[in-house]
């Protein structure tokens, strides 16, 4: 009777050790899969309102909520729709929640990811997600994400060199798979059919010229400044958009494959120099 109740005992052990592994990982994946229908969510509410639009304007909105990315010595937060979540890097090829020390390849990561991100849900340029004008064309822009680091981290003020050649050579997770099909971060964020749109290395900051203000292109991220990523959506009129290719094609032309989006990183202070006619969130 003794030993019947010690082996039932080991099971019930082992069976409340196997319910606590499952529990602690489902409350991983169910983050992960929340994040992802976060973005998906995003996705397929840009594409439904690109769709109906009659007249140009779309009586469905956006569910793209701005995502919260902040830098830790040890760590990195992210925060969307009041979900707080741990971002996994890579650290020598293994994804952690936790490191030693905010290092130029964690930084850039998250950017890079956050860049693939945005420009993944807001439809890669080739949707018109926002409300157009008959007569006038306009630019609206969206914020997809706000990255900051901690108040340690930005009182140092340190730079984070080196951002274009990690977007030049560095794999997006998981397509090295498939042999043939790799693609870097500037290739995905680039079209080459679209040479205004290779705006690498993606940094911009403010620089003087004369009296005036413009953007110019950096290759470092520092981390006393707080940074927006962000969706530009290049609204040509109603008219260009319904019958700029019918009447091309007409004249012996071709349909040219027109890309109406562009991606910026830029310095939160310096959103106005895009010349946004609207910012939607």
């Amino acid at each position: 009777m003794k030993k019947a109740q010690e082996t039932t005992m080991a099971v019930l052990i082992i069976a409340l050790a196997i319910a606590i592994i499952l529990i602690s990982a489902w409350g991983i994946y169910s983050k992960i899969l929340k994040t992802k229908t976060d973005i998906e969510a995003c996705r397929l509410s840009v594409l439904g309102k690109s769709h109906t639009k009659p007249g140009g304007k779309s009586p469905l909105e956006l569910r793209c909520g701005r995502v919260y990315v902040r830098f830790f010595n040890d760590k990195v937060i992210s925060t969307i729709n009041g979900r707080e979540s741990k971002v996994k890097v890579p650290i020598k090829g293994v994804k952690k929640e936790k490191f030693d020390e905010l290092t130029d390849d964690i930084v850039f990561h998250v950017f890079a990811e956050e860049l693939r991100n945005c420009w993944y849900k807001m439809g890669g340029g080739d949707y018109l997600p926002f409300d157009q004008q008959v007569m006038t064309s306009n630019s609206v822009c969206l914020v997809c994400s706000i990255i900051d680091f901690e108040k340690e981290l930005k009182e140092q003020e340190i730079s984070y060199e080196g951002f274009e050649t990690y977007l030049n050579d560095t794999l997006i997770p998981g397509t090295s798979r498939d042999p043939g099909y790799e693609v870097t971060y500037a290739d995905y964020l680039s079209r080459q059919i679209y040479e205004a749109q290779r705006v690498k290395p993606f940094i911009f900051k403010r620089v003087a010229v004369g009296e005036e203000s413009a953007l110019e292109k950096a290759d470092e991220i520092v981390s006393n400044t707080t940074y927006y990523v962000v969706y530009q959506s290049l609204n040509p009129t109603l008219i260009e958009w319904n019958f700029i290719d019918d009447f091309r094609t007409m004249f012996g032309g071709t349909e040219k494959d027109e890309i109406y989006g562009a991606i910026w990183a830029i310095d939160a202070s310096d959103i106005g120099l895009l010349d946004c006619d609207l910012l939607y969130n």
